[in-house]
Protein backbone atom coordinates (compact mmCIF):
# COMPACT_ATOMS: atom_id res chain seq x y z
CA UNK A 1 0.00 0.00 0.00
CA UNK A 2 1.03 3.59 -1.15
CA UNK A 3 1.80 6.12 1.30
CA UNK A 4 -1.21 8.23 -0.16
CA UNK A 5 -3.22 5.25 0.48
CA UNK A 6 -2.40 5.06 3.49
CA UNK A 7 -3.28 8.86 4.39
CA UNK A 8 -6.97 8.71 1.86
CA UNK A 9 -8.32 5.99 4.30
CA UNK A 10 -7.68 7.35 7.32
CA UNK A 11 -8.90 11.19 5.27
CA UNK A 12 -5.44 12.70 6.51
CA UNK A 13 -3.65 15.44 4.17
CA UNK A 14 -0.25 16.07 5.44
CA UNK A 15 1.15 20.29 4.80
CA UNK A 16 4.25 21.79 5.89
CA UNK A 17 2.22 25.12 5.45
CA UNK A 18 1.27 26.47 8.58
CA UNK A 19 -2.16 28.47 9.05
CA UNK A 20 -4.85 28.39 11.77
CA UNK A 21 -7.50 26.32 12.24
CA UNK A 22 -5.38 22.78 11.21
CA UNK A 23 -6.79 19.59 13.62
CA UNK A 24 -3.26 18.64 14.69
CA UNK A 25 0.40 20.77 14.47
CA UNK A 26 3.62 18.98 14.81
CA UNK A 27 6.65 21.27 14.81
CA UNK A 28 9.84 22.73 16.36
CA UNK A 29 10.02 25.57 18.88
CA UNK A 30 12.87 26.74 21.04
CA UNK A 31 12.87 27.48 24.99
CA UNK A 32 13.62 30.46 26.63
CA UNK A 33 17.27 29.32 27.11
CA UNK A 34 17.37 28.20 23.23
CA UNK A 35 16.94 24.81 23.15
CA UNK A 36 14.63 22.82 20.57
CA UNK A 37 11.98 21.07 21.79
CA UNK A 38 9.20 19.43 19.24
CA UNK A 39 5.45 20.07 20.15
CA UNK A 40 2.47 17.89 19.28
CA UNK A 41 -0.81 19.46 19.68
CA UNK A 42 -4.56 20.06 18.69
CA UNK A 43 -4.37 23.73 19.64
CA UNK A 44 -0.49 25.26 19.47
CA UNK A 45 -1.87 28.43 21.44
CA UNK A 46 -2.71 26.03 24.22
CA UNK A 47 0.31 23.38 24.73
CA UNK A 48 0.42 21.03 27.88
CA UNK A 49 3.72 20.52 28.33
CA UNK A 50 2.93 17.57 29.81
CA UNK A 51 1.52 16.20 27.38
CA UNK A 52 2.59 17.83 23.93
CA UNK A 53 6.40 18.77 24.61
CA UNK A 54 9.25 16.22 23.57
CA UNK A 55 13.04 16.94 24.42
CA UNK A 56 15.27 16.74 21.05
CA UNK A 57 16.93 12.97 22.23
CA UNK A 58 17.90 9.84 20.53
CA UNK A 59 14.11 8.80 20.94
CA UNK A 60 12.79 11.72 19.59
CA UNK A 61 11.62 9.99 16.26
CA UNK A 62 9.63 7.04 17.90
CA UNK A 63 7.64 9.67 19.82
CA UNK A 64 6.75 11.88 17.40
CA UNK A 65 5.81 8.77 15.38
CA UNK A 66 3.61 7.31 18.40
CA UNK A 67 2.20 11.04 18.92
CA UNK A 68 0.89 11.17 15.10
CA UNK A 69 -0.50 7.79 14.86
CA UNK A 70 -2.54 8.39 17.98
CA UNK A 71 -3.63 11.61 16.49
CA UNK A 72 -4.92 9.99 13.71
CA UNK A 73 -5.89 6.73 15.14
CA UNK A 74 -8.23 9.14 17.62
CA UNK A 75 -9.79 11.52 14.82
CA UNK A 76 -10.70 8.60 12.83
CA UNK A 77 -11.74 6.52 15.36
CA UNK A 78 -11.85 3.61 12.54
CA UNK A 79 -15.10 4.76 11.55
CA UNK A 80 -14.95 8.23 11.26
CA UNK A 81 -16.47 9.23 7.85
CA UNK A 82 -16.06 12.97 8.31
CA UNK A 83 -14.11 15.69 7.70
CA UNK A 84 -10.77 15.08 6.58
CA UNK A 85 -8.22 15.60 8.89
CA UNK A 86 -5.29 18.19 8.57
CA UNK A 87 -1.89 17.88 10.00
CA UNK A 88 0.77 20.46 9.65
CA UNK A 89 4.40 18.58 9.80
CA UNK A 90 7.39 20.82 10.43
CA UNK A 91 9.44 18.73 7.51
CA UNK A 92 7.56 16.54 5.32
CA UNK A 93 10.79 15.13 4.70
CA UNK A 94 11.82 13.64 8.66
CA UNK A 95 12.08 10.26 8.49
CA UNK A 96 10.16 9.53 11.18
CA UNK A 97 6.99 10.68 8.97
CA UNK A 98 7.02 8.01 6.38
CA UNK A 99 7.56 5.16 9.12
CA UNK A 100 4.65 6.33 11.09
CA UNK A 101 2.19 6.13 7.77
CA UNK A 102 3.94 2.73 7.01
CA UNK A 103 3.17 1.63 10.46
CA UNK A 104 -0.15 2.68 9.89
CA UNK A 105 -0.90 -0.68 7.15
CA UNK A 106 -0.82 -2.61 10.68
CA UNK A 107 -3.58 -0.26 12.15
CA UNK A 108 -5.79 -0.80 8.58
CA UNK A 109 -5.61 -4.43 9.07
CA UNK A 110 -6.90 -4.33 12.65
CA UNK A 111 -9.96 -2.10 11.95
CA UNK A 112 -11.44 -3.98 8.53
CA UNK A 113 -10.99 -7.00 11.25
CA UNK A 114 -13.05 -5.49 13.58
CA UNK A 115 -15.55 -4.02 11.20
CA UNK A 116 -15.95 -7.66 9.55
CA UNK A 117 -16.59 -8.95 13.24
CA UNK A 118 -19.03 -6.06 14.31
CA UNK A 119 -20.96 -6.63 11.07
CA UNK A 120 -21.22 -10.14 11.45
CA UNK A 121 -22.04 -9.63 15.15
CA UNK A 122 -25.45 -6.98 13.69
CA UNK A 123 -26.47 -9.38 11.43
CA UNK A 124 -26.07 -11.70 14.26
CA UNK A 125 -28.11 -9.68 16.17
CA UNK A 126 -30.86 -8.64 13.38
CA UNK A 127 -31.16 -12.00 12.06
CA UNK A 128 -30.54 -14.54 14.56
CA UNK A 129 -27.05 -16.73 14.82
CA UNK A 130 -28.71 -19.24 11.82
CA UNK A 131 -27.68 -16.81 8.75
Amino acid sequence: MKKEEILKYFNVELTDSWKDGLDWYIYLAETANSHDVHCSTQDPERIHVDYDVYLDDENIDKYLEESFKEAILLHSNAYYEGDIMEIYIYSLKEPWVNKAIESLIEDIHDIEMKKEEDEREWEEHIYGKDI
